[in-house]
């Protein structure tokens, strides 16, 4: 069978089995694709130039022995933010920050997190190719926006409330965006250091349990994550245990990759296992997104 043709069939009946409740999980990816952020390396790279530091990225992995992967350079942040809080006392970095920020009740990696923020607000580039797509991507009926995305990009497209990292509320279940990592507004919400997601994953049962009844009555979509991110598997194994189920029939990862013809039902799905966990999940793989979006607004 066509491929798009199963896709469909696969979404219109987990669409018709949740009463057209869709969630949307959104990820770095998305905006890095229609803004053109920068990635991590790009990120901690026009940090250093920003506060006038001579060495390279490549010098702060070496130093820590990293590499390139997302989670080192996550633990080479650490080392970056110090030299931003040394470099933010100093009489040129002074004139960069709030003067609330040199409060001694006031975390020192808050320099560095302005930073990030600055950063990304000075980046965004609305990359014209994709309009057609941001159009069909706007047009979903969403009734919660989950993401880890610090930036406005979902704001500015859905106009809906939102709700930041800890300040999650009891209220937070339906017709928000909800931003659990932070968000550039508020640079002390923001969750990039290794210290951040440690505080993170202590929180992170309160988080999963308000969201836990959307991968049971809901269909959730994932948009701009690898199903290679740790962060995410965890949260599908987490799922898959909590609901009691093998196979997630109503969750759907969108995945930027080479589109096949044809495929079976049973080709669309992706199996996840590791250290003894499992989940099953629908992926889409596909480079154009905006048939997607269409299947998913047919409600």
């Amino acid at each position: 069978m066509q491929y798009r043709k199963v896709i469909a069939d696969k979404v219109s009946g987990s669409l018709r089995r949740t009463s057209n409740r869709l969630v949307l999980f959104v990820g770095a990816g998305l905006t890095r694709r229609y803004l053109n952020l920068p990635n991590w390396r790009s990120l901690l790279e026009e940090i250093l130039k920003s506060c006038g530091e001579v060495m390279p990225l490549d010098y702060f992995l070496q130093k820590t022995d990293k590499t390139y992967l997302d989670d080192d350079l996550v633990e080479v942040a650490d080392d970056i933010a110090d030299l931003v809080h040394k470099w933010a006392w100093s009489s040129e970095g002074r004139e960069r920050f709030p003067e609330t920020y040199y409060d001694q009740s006031v975390p020192h990696t808050v320099f560095f997190k302005h930073l990030v923020a600055e950063t990304l607000k000075k980046n965004v580039i609305h990359n014209s190719l994709y309009a057609d797509e941001i159009n069909a991507l706007k047009k979903l009926n969403t009734n919660l926006i989950v993401t880890t995305n610090y930036d406005y990009f979902l704001e500015d497209l859905f106009r809906l409330p939102v709700d930041v990292g800890r300040n999650i509320s009891s209220g937070s279940s339906s017709n928000k965006i909800l931003k659990v990592h932070g968000s550039q507004e508020h640079p002390q919400s923001i969750i990039i250091l290794p210290s951040d997601y440690h505080q993170f994953s202590l929180n992170h049962k309160y988080i999963f349990s308000k969201l836990l009844v959307h991968f049971i009555e809901d269909t959730c979509l994932f948009l701009g994550y690898s199903l290679s991110d740790a962060h995410i598997q965890n949260l599908l194994f987490d799922a898959c245990e909590a609901t009691q189920q093998k196979k997630m029939e109503n969750v759907f990862l969108l995945d930027y990759n080479d589109e096949p013809q044809t495929a079976t039902n049973q080709e669309t799905w992706f199996d996840l296992n590791k250290d003894q966990r499992s989940a099953s999940i629908n992926i889409i793989r596909t480079t154009e997104f905006d048939w997607v979006y269409r299947i998913f607004s047919r409600n």
